[in-house]
């Protein structure tokens, strides 16, 4: 009896060790992909500036430091409602008052003195007005701003330009695909998917300024600003091209 048993056990593992193993047509059939990126990018000139501007004074005192940065802050604002274009939206960008501390020596050997007070405002500056940029600059540091912090050119609307970035990153895709079918010797099949793969945000165009005594008008050049798209396409293998 118990050699039976084994005879019927022999079988079982036979029978299943034939079942797990793939046949032939199981891996024909299997489905064979190409995947490739392709990536597009437009150039456009930039309607948007962005600017931050920053008035920072030193006083005796805080309050003293306080009324004058308020003073020369409020002729900066004035000056750039002025010359900044009609749609030139202000904000405040920070604020801080620190104490200011007299020079460590070697000698010293009792607390830092405090001898005197600094007090920092930023504004930002939004405009679209790109041909006043450079005025408004040499108005705003002609009415009291010492810092230039920040000028940028972008876009307000980058929907148009990316959506042809895209359609040049799909050829590009579609375009490695064929090259790589026609060197392996397959034929494409349909495209089983795609994907856009976010390149990063408007690549926007960050420019320095030097403080100068504005004889004339600050020379800025805006440029132009990068949109970029990425794409993950990937295309079924259905066959191998037959040799002619």
């Amino acid at each position: 009896m118990s050699g039976w048993r084994g005879v019927v056990v022999g079988l079982g593992l036979a029978c299943s060790l034939f079942a797990a193993a793939p046949s032939p047509a199981a891996d024909a059939r299997r489905t064979r992909t190409i995947e490739v990126t392709g990536e597009g990018r437009v150039e456009i000139p930039p309607n948007l500036v962005l600017l931050d501007f920053g008035v920072v004074t030193r006083a005796a005192t805080a309050a003293a430091a306080a009324r004058e940065n308020t003073a020369r802050m409020e002729r900066v604002l004035a000056a750039l409602r002025k010359t900044a274009g009609a749609d030139v939206v202000l904000s405040t960008g920070g604020y801080s008052i620190r104490p200011v501390y007299a020079p460590p020596s070697r000698e010293q050997q009792e607390a830092p003195r405090i001898t005197g007070y600094e007090v920092s405002n930023v504004v930002n500056v939004k405009t679209k007005t790109v041909a006043l940029v450079g005025q408004s600059i040499d108005a705003a540091i002609d009415a009291g701003a010492n810092q230039v912090q920040r000028l940028v050119f972008t876009v307000d609307d980058d929907s148009e330009p990316r959506r042809r970035a895209l359609g040049m990153a799909a050829r590009q895709a579609r375009g490695k695909a064929d090259a790589l079918a026609g060197s392996l010797g397959v034929k494409l099949g349909p495209v089983r998917s795609v994907a856009e793969q976010d390149p990063g945000a408007v690549r926007p165009l960050a420019r320095g300024v030097a403080m100068q005594e504005a004889a004339s008008f600050t020379p800025v050049e805006p440029g132009t600003v990068d949109v970029r798209a990425r794409v993950v396409l990937t295309i079924d293998v259905v066959e191998s091209q037959q040799a002619p």
